[in-house]
């Protein structure tokens, strides 16, 4: 649902977006069963999408972190408002963890491609 409503807006209204910050806390604070509750599912897809969508596309190429976010978004969450704000934090440390393992892979392929286009080079120029 969270989904489509992001998509209507972004079709329909791209100069407004949703404070999706505003949205989280909704979902967190509405914990108890009521006429307001927001539902654990919608709360995981707040979550997920305010930590990990505005870094999506650099995760979504490495295939082992983007899954190891994915199975952080399907921990337990208790149905206290602390224990809902508990399963953001936990979600948003998971997400550092994933995104320095990704840049620390980034800067050793980096210094591969270094390293072979060096002794490409050394071959090319007889050293």
């Amino acid at each position: 649902m969270i989904n489509r409503l992001h998509l209507i807006q972004f079709h329909n209204f791209p100069d407004q977006c949703f404070d999706f910050d505003t949205l989280l806390e909704n979902a967190i604070t509405r914990s108890n069963p009521g006429p307001n509750f927001i539902s654990e599912q919608t709360l995981r897809c707040l979550a997920a999408r305010r930590v990990i969508f505005p870094h999506h596309v650099k995760l979504l190429k490495t295939k082992t972190l983007y899954d190891e976010l994915e199975d952080a978004a399907q921990a337990y969450i208790s149905q206290s408002t602390q224990g809902r704000r508990d399963f953001v934090k936990q979600l948003h440390e998971k997400f550092e963890v994933c995104l320095d393992k990704h840049n620390r892979m980034m800067e050793a392929l980096t210094s591969i491609e270094l390293i072979l286009w060096k002794n490409k080079m050394d071959d090319c120029c007889g050293h």
